[in-house]
């Protein structure tokens, strides 16, 4: 489980509900969490993206869920579903 930072404004967290599935996109070290739609909800704190980062380049994939809504804060849970064999012991 993660809480995100800079998030985005009220009015768009309020069409978020926990259990909805939502995106990342990777550009260079971080990671952009945004909905379905490809609204923007907010971006991972610098040491996950970095980490996740390299493991998504590497194969891995993953999907994310909203755990938790507040007014200024969201929180995701990121569940890995596919591990490359590159990091199979890791």
């Amino acid at each position: 489980m993660v809480t995100l930072l800079n998030v985005a404004e009220p009015q768009k967290l309020s069409q978020t509900y926990p259990g909805m599935k939502v995106n990342m996109i990777v550009k260079n070290r971080k990671i952009t969490i945004v909905d379905p739609d490809k609204n923007y909800l907010g971006v991972l704190p610098d040491d996950i993206s970095h980490h996740l980062c390299r493991l998504f380049k590497g194969g891995n994939k993953y999907e994310l869920f909203v755990k938790s809504i507040r007014v200024n804060s969201l929180s995701v849970i990121i569940k890995e579903t596919f591990r490359s064999k590159r990091f199979k012991n890791q």
